[in-house]
């Protein structure tokens, strides 16, 4: 009995965790989605300004990358946290 209660912890724990890490990504995306739809504006104001351009267009592949990244990062961790899941309750 105490051991099934350890692992039912261990198991709302994780599971505690995988939804804030979730939300987290979530909020994140919606930030990083918003600065780029305003990046992308920002071209027709400066559409005669070859270096504000290259400047606007280096940014936006940036917010891409760290939107790939922690995409990428969260899916590692949830992964784990499954596995982890897993191990508890076998």
């Amino acid at each position: 009995k105490e051991q099934f209660d350890v692992a039912r912890e261990l198991i709302r724990h994780e599971d505690g965790l995988v939804n804030n890490r979730v939300t987290w990504l979530l909020v994140l995306q919606g930030f990083l989605f918003t600065a780029f739809v305003n990046g992308i504006s920002l071209f027709e104001k400066f559409t005669n300004r070859p270096r504000a351009i290259t400047c606007i267009t280096v940014g936006l592949v940036l917010i891409c990358m760290l939107g790939i990244v922690s995409s990428l990062t969260a899916l590692n961790v949830v992964r784990m946290e499954f596995k982890q899941m897993q191990v508890v309750k076998a």
